[in-house]
C-alpha cells in the first residue's frame, strides 16, 4: 500500500466515533484519537494520496444513516483533512495552527530522558539530532535518507548475496 500510495496516490480514510468533534468536548473513547494522527502522517508521507480523518458521532443513527453521512462527506465535503460529523448533522472542520514554542517552557537538562518515536525513513532522526545530547542516545530504527547511501547499508545486501551463492554451491550450482 505504501509504495502504491506514495507513487500514484489513493484514498486513506479513517473513521472514529469520539463525539463528532475528535473528543474535544470530552469522550470516553480516547483510544481512537490516534487515527486522525495516522491520516495526517500519511498525508505527509504520501503527497499524491488523499488522506482524511472523520469523527462520526453515531448517536441514535442507524448503520445506513452513518454510512450515508460518510459517503456524503466524501462526495460533497470540503478538502479539510479532519472533519467531525455530529449526530445532529453539524459539520466541524479542525484547523491546525502553527504555534511557536518557547524555549523557556522546555526544561530539558542533562538528566532528562527524551523518547523520540514514530517516523519513517529516518524522520525521527532529524529532530533528535537537534535536541539535547542524552548520555545514551536513542536512535531511529533507520538512518536519515541523506545518510542511507553509505557503504554500511550495502554490506547486508552483499552478505545475503554471498550466503545465496554458498547455498547454491552446496546444492551443486542449482
Amino acid at each position: 500500500m505504501a509504495a502504491s500510495y506514495g507513487g500514484r496516490g489513493g484514498l486513506l480514510l479513517t473513521v472514529q466515533d469520539t463525539g463528532g468533534d475528535f473528543g474535544l468536548s470530552g469522550s470516553d473513547r480516547a483510544e481512537f484519537g490516534g487515527l486522525a494522527g495516522l491520516a495526517k502522517t500519511a498525508a505527509q508521507e504520501w503527497p499524491n494520496a488523499s488522506c482524511k480523518a472523520l469523527d462520526v458521532d453515531r448517536g441514535d443513527r442507524s448503520d445506513a444513516d452513518v454510512a450515508r453521512a460518510i459517503v456524503d462527506e466524501l462526495l460533497r465535503g470540503g478538502p479539510e483533512p479532519e472533519v467531525g460529523l455530529r449526530a445532529s448533522g453539524e459539520r466541524l472542520a479542525l484547523r491546525s495552527v502553527p504555534t511557536a514554542l518557547s524555549a523557556a517552557g522546555a526544561a530539558i537538562g542533562p538528566d532528562t530522558v527524551v523518547v523520540a518515536t514514530g517516523g519513517a525513513r529516518g524522520v525521527t532522526a532529524v529532530p533528535d539530532r537537534a535536541g539535547p545530547r542524552p548520555r545514551r542516545p536513542l536512535r531511529a530504527a533507520r538512518p536519515h535518507p541523506a545518510r542511507r547511501r553509505g557503504p554500511g547499508l550495502r554490506r547486508p545486501r552483499r552478505r545475503r548475496r554471498a550466503q545465496a551463492r554458498r547455498a547454491a554451491a552446496r546444492r551443486g550450482g542449482r
